[in-house]
Formats: structure tokens, sequence, C-alpha cells
């Protein structure tokens, strides 16, 4: 069973829950226990890859907006919540909008506040995504990867051990031109490959993720990846066996 997506999970779940400060904190704690109890609290359509469902909301509105930094590329509100949604284009030379990709977020209101239910995804992930890594046992395990994993709540920078036997489910330089197309920039002296996202925003500023991977000359072991969007800042030293990441409070 190929356990890759395991690790991806774990990436991004280590991301959003590093460094956070107050309530947000609490919320984001709560949501990680869920994932304890995987099944009784989400459920995702693991065929399709269309929505992710949560049975017990818990974000609200504003959390998500400092998460991302930015104002959603449209808000559109009903009687009974409010929807986000977010369109994000890859930046390369030439631009191709019909590659542009969109993720919508549904929020059910509380009271008086809106909490997250349900993620959309645009069709085409799915074909960015092989049937394997939404296995059943492998959405497990990132759920109990998830789960068991411990937050450094009022810091503002995090450092974890990266176990050395996952290496090997790292994926190679081919793989990741497979899973997300030719990069922005690629450097063949150093091994360094970059893409680069943006957020398609009404904001001014321009809301842009990059992450840059370095391989070895075979292409095939990484050595370290890089990412920054806004606030948040990773780095994963494959060689040190460390991940650490900072966050902007």
């Amino acid at each position: 069973m190929n356990h890759r997506k395991t690790i991806i999970a774990a990436v991004v779940a280590v991301g959003l829950v590093a460094p956070l400060s107050g309530c947000l904190v609490n919320r984001v704690v709560e949501v990680r226990d869920q994932f304890c109890e995987f099944d009784a609290n989400f459920t995702i359509d693991s065929q399709n890859l269309t929505a992710f469902d949560f049975h017990n909301p818990v974000l609200l509105d504003s959390d998500i907006l400092w998460l991302a930094s930015a104002t959603p590329t449209e808000i559109s509100r009903t009687a009974d919540g409010l929807s986000m949604l977010y369109v994000i284009e890859k930046v390369s030379e030439v631009p191709a909008p019909e590659q542009d990709l969109w993720l919508a977020l549904d929020f059910e209101q509380s009271g008086k506040k809106h909490k997250l239910s349900r993620i959309r995804f645009d069709p085409k992930l799915k074909n960015l995504v092989s049937p394997e890594y939404l296995d059943e046992d492998v959405i497990q395990s990132a759920a109990q990867t998830v789960c068991g994993y411990g937050l450094g709540m009022m810091s503002r920078s995090v450092r974890r051990e990266i176990k050395e036997e996952k290496l090997e489910l790292l994926p190679s330089r081919h793989e990741v031109i497979d899973w997300f197309g030719p990069p922005l920039e690629q450097d063949v002296t150093s091994g360094r490959m970059t893409y680069e996202y943006r957020l398609k925003s009404p904001d001014s500023e321009d809301h842009s993720a990059r992450f840059s991977i370095w391989y070895d000359e075979q292409g095939i072991i990484p050595s370290r990846l890089e990412s920054q969007y806004s606030r948040f800042h990773t780095v994963a030293d494959f060689e040190a066996l460390e991940v650490t990441m900072k966050v902007d409070l």
C-alpha cells in the first residue's frame, strides 16, 4: 500500500496546527482530536474527490480567513449560511486559465456564528490524485497521523523529527512533475525546482504560495523542501531529519 498520501496529509496538518494562539488554538486542537475518530466526525467522497464533510463543525469563517490570509475570490450568503470560493492559478510563463482550480468552503449558521461544514473540490483535482492515494486504509492512516500530532501551541516556531524510514516514501522528481506539471523554475546545478500558485482574490496584494524541492543527481532522493505562503514558512531538511514550521503572528 502506498503511504505517500499519509505523509502529505501529516505535513499539511502540521503546517496548519503549528504555532497558533488564543481561541483559534482551542478550535484547531478540537478538530485534531476529531481525527482520532475519523468516521464519526468526517466523510470524504473518496470515489470522486468532490467533498469533505464535517459532522461536528468547529472552525469559524474568521478562522479560515486568518489561516488563508486573504479574501476569498467570491463569498455568497444564504439564509442558513455562507460559502467561500477560492480560485487558484498556477504561475507559469504562459498563463493557462483553463487549468485554474477552485476550492469551496461551506459554512452553516450556528447562532451568530458560521462554522465550516463542508469543503468542495474542483473535479479537475481528481485527475491529479491517483486512486491508491484515496484508499480507505491510507485515509485512516493519515487521520491517525493527524490525531497523534502534538502541538507547540504558544510558539511561533515548531521543530519536529522526521523518521528515517519515511524517507523512502517521498516522491521522486518525476512523480512531482507528474502531479504538478512543469516547474516555474528549475536549477540543474543544485537540483532545485520551484512551483508557485496564486490565489485570485479581490485584495490588492499578491497572494502567492511557493514551494521548492531539491533532489540528488538521479532525481530520486529529495534533500530539502521549503514552502512559503503569507505568514507560514516550512522547511523540511531530509538530511538532518527534521522539519521546522514558522508563523508570523
